[in-house]
């Protein structure tokens, strides 16, 4: 009986509870979004620009190296480095004095000519059976870094083409060929592309040996944050310090103990 008494409460209690639930629904959660802008969403004053523009970098949080640059005509650079992640940001700031909104905006991926060089580069490993005609490279050159996985079409004098991917060094080398129709003919032109992007040619002005492609990654490159907001300190005089209030990247690693001094 105790059993059967206490299985008909448990029948009531939940059919209760289910009545309530649709008499007074409880709300689904939502992520809050960051804090507004300014309404006006204007510039900051010059002279606002005047105390706040300029580096600041991230100190108290053990192995991060982070850095921000609000520039005067309105954009920022941003970089975080943190085990084996390298994240950035790039894009425009506003300000009303008290805070400073970042927010991110991505150019286009973008391929441009580097440089011609009269060596192979020099970490590129040479070998007598294997003669070098030309050698391409790839790179960013913001960040030092190289790309692999770009194609690289070259055109020959012949009219004829030849292509490859670049490896792990961000180089593919073009080798010296003594077969016809190969035999005397240089390269006139290369092309590169990466995934999904329209090929990009570049005319071969006069002789070199390694041929440096810049790459800009751009849009394909998830950013550090797309909105930033940080609270500047003091509010009054010359900027000391920025704390990040909020953020809805993944560049917080330490949190709201994340604190900007100017440089």
């Amino acid at each position: 009986m105790k059993l059967k008494h206490a299985e008909r409460r448990r029948r009531c209690c939940t059919a209760l509870g289910l009545a309530l639930l649709a008499l007074y629904p409880i709300p689904m959660l939502q992520a809050a979004p960051l804090s507004a802008a300014p309404a006006a969403s204007a510039p900051a004053t010059p002279a606002v620009v005047e105390r706040l523009a300029g580096g600041y970098a991230l100190r108290g949080v053990r192995e991060v190296a982070a850095a921000l640059r609000l520039r005067a005509d309105g954009g920022f650079d941003y970089g975080i480095s943190y085990g084996a992640v390298d994240m950035q940001a790039a894009g425009t700031w506003r300000s009303d004095g008290q805070r400073v909104w970042l927010q991110t905006e991505q150019a286009p991926a973008s391929f441009r000519w580097g440089q011609a060089q009269s060596d192979f580069h020099n970490d590129f490993p040479m070998t007598p059976d294997r003669p070098v005609q030309l050698l391409v490279r790839v790179e960013e050159p913001e960040r030092r870094l190289i790309w692999s996985n770009v194609e690289v079409q070259a055109e020959f004098t012949n009219g004829q083409v030849r292509s490859g991917v670049t490896g792990r060094n961000g180089m593919l080398a073009f080798l010296e060929r003594t077969d016809e129709p190969w035999r005397g003919h240089t390269v006139s032109r290369l092309a590169v592309r990466y995934r999904d992007m329209p090929w990009m040619w570049f005319e071969m002005n006069g002789p070199m040996k390694t041929a440096v492609i810049y790459f800009r990654p751009g849009a394909l490159m998830r950013p550090a944050f797309k909105q930033m907001v940080l609270d500047v300190r003091p509010t009054r005089g010359s900027a000391r310090e920025l704390r990040m209030l909020e953020t809805d990247g993944e560049s917080s690693p330490g949190g709201s103990r994340e604190t900007y001094f100017r440089q």
